[in-house]
């Protein structure tokens, strides 16, 4: 595992993880290539040069068990919070594995791109952003970078976090948080391009271009990736059409982001 660079405050990336996906159950401990997705991505995490440590990070429900037991047999630090209120579950692992800065990665995303990853975390430190993110990536490939300090006053200051599995509405609010939107590099900017792990479609997609890259996932390079689907129409097809439930404004709207002037908790 790397050890984040001296001039960087402590950074953990938390990832957050469960197995209670009704389009692919059990996503996390699926298979790629022989070896669970999670293993894959924890193992791309650790080649990130400004993480200090990775930890699992899921829920204390009976059904996520099997990711505990899964953690554990990786040699991997792995922490238990509430199911669907994620706000509490990040600040309560943030706060016990001594975080500065906290990079938010999904359990769903098999390649995020610790390229990108890096330079964001460099400069969301240099310019004291509270939430950072890169735009213009393939969906899947990025991660989400959050100051303890915002974390911890969205958690104590949020309206509603009972329903804060989506952490980017509650942070994503420049009127409340000093947000700071980078680009990628722009010959990796393919925003229609779909990595994640949501649906059984993704699953064969992710599956087949590991195949035909035949190589170890967590040492694909995003311009790999790109390169290929760039020659390989059929197989970006094979997952375009997924709707996400990321765009769903119906979804959205029932999720409560506000985040008062005092504390509620």
């Amino acid at each position: 595992m790397s050890m984040g660079e001296n001039t960087l405050p402590r950074t953990v990336a938390l990832l957050g993880v469960r197995l209670t996906s009704q389009r692919l159950p059990h996503k996390a401990l699926r298979l790629v290539r022989g070896r669970l997705a999670l293993e894959h991505i924890l193992e791309r995490l650790d080649r990130a040069a400004t993480v200090d440590e990775v930890v699992v990070c899921t829920s204390d429900e009976p059904v996520d068990d099997a990711l505990a037991d899964a953690a554990e047999q990786l040699g991997r630090p792995c922490f238990r919070g509430k199911g669907d209120d994620v706000l509490c579950r990040f600040y309560e692992a943030a706060r016990l594995y001594g975080a500065d800065l906290v990079v938010r990665a999904l359990g769903d995303n098999l390649f995020p791109c610790t390229e990108h990853l890096d330079r964001q975390v460099r400069r969301h430190a240099a310019e004291g952003a509270d939430w950072s993110t890169t735009d213009g990536l393939p969906w899947g490939m990025k991660a989400e970078v959050i100051s303890f300090s915002a974390l911890e006053r969205a958690y104590r200051c949020a309206e509603d976090t009972s329903d804060s599995c989506d952490l980017t509405w509650f942070f994503d609010q420049p009127e409340v948080f000093r947000v700071l939107r980078l680009d990628a590099e722009p010959d990796c900017l393919r925003p229609d391009y779909r990595l994640t792990m949501d649906t059984p479609e993704d699953l064969v997609f992710l599956r087949a271009l590991c195949e035909r890259l035949d190589k170890d996932p967590s040492a694909i390079s995003i311009r790999e990736i790109v390169a290929l689907l760039d020659a390989s129409p059929d197989l970006a097809a094979i997952n375009r059409e997924v709707p996400d439930r990321f765009h769903d404004p119906v979804y959205r709207a029932r999720v409560n982001t506000r985040i008062l002037d005092t504390p509620r908790r």
